[in-house]
């Protein structure tokens, strides 16, 4: 047993390049959210806040079981599971979307999951739902915000 778990383990050790480009740039994405976040002591989360939040969080899980393809190598093609999040995002900011992007991703995550490499988690899941909370920088135009936030 305890041969099969350092088998299974012993890749986490090497750095590879890609590995290393990876691990960069989640440090820079990291403290330029740091410094986002800090720059943007404004924003009050209120209980209406959060009940909008957890009822886009809910509709946008609903909505991701209903599936018209499934990929071969996990994920799916669902119809309009991303918008909610990205909705919640145009009405109450991109601090708050990006924080309802993360959580539903970690959901999506328990849902359906699928890794192959230990980074994949991060980038698949809570990076990339996170970026659906981009829709909130655009506010004054639904259809910009929602292609900078699907196109991250």
């Amino acid at each position: 047993m305890y041969l099969l778990l350092s088998e299974m383990f012993s890749k986490f050790a090497e750095l590879t390049p890609a590995t290393i480009a990876i691990l960069c740039l989640l440090i820079i994405v990291g403290v330029g959210g740091a410094v986002f976040l800090r720059k943007s002591r404004e924003t009050r989360f209120t209980t209406r806040m959060l009940v909008y939040a957890s009822v886009s969080i809910a509709l946008a899980f609903v909505l991701s079981y209903i599936r018209l393809a499934r990929m071969p190598q996990g994920g799916s093609i669902t119809p309009g599971s991303m918008l909610p999040i990205m909705l919640f995002a145009y009405i109450f900011g991109p601090i708050p979307g990006i924080l309802t992007g993360i959580a539903y991703g970690f959901l999506q995550y328990i849902q359906d999951a699928y890794l192959v490499h230990w980074a994949q988690l991060l980038m698949d899941y809570p990076v990339a739902f996170g970026m659906l909370g981009l829709a909130g920088l655009y506010r004054k135009n639904l259809a910009a915000g929602s292609f900078i936030a699907v196109f991250a």
